[in-house]
């Protein structure tokens, strides 16, 4: 979506970083979002997730977990 609406490369990689920030950073989720909420240079790709997710008190939110990046496959199974 974000290409079809002719987002630079650059703008591409900043909506992409915040999001990571703002779902997957250090802290509590409500205090990255009313952090994100006072910023003034915030894109505006970003302003509108923030504006929806603050907009919502009552809508639940689902929130995916991170996969752990040095998950490996147990080598040693039935080596026994």
């Amino acid at each position: 979506g974000m290409k079809r609406r002719k987002f630079t490369r650059e703008r591409l990689h900043a909506v992409r970083k915040g999001y990571r920030d703002l779902f997957y950073g250090d802290g509590h989720f409500a205090d990255r979002v009313a952090a994100f909420g006072a910023r003034n240079d915030l894109d505006p790709a970003l302003r509108e997730i923030v504006d929806f997710i603050q907009a919502g008190h009552k809508r639940p939110l689902c929130m995916a977990r991170p996969k752990p990046q040095n998950l490996q496959p147990d080598t040693d199974a039935g080596d026994e």
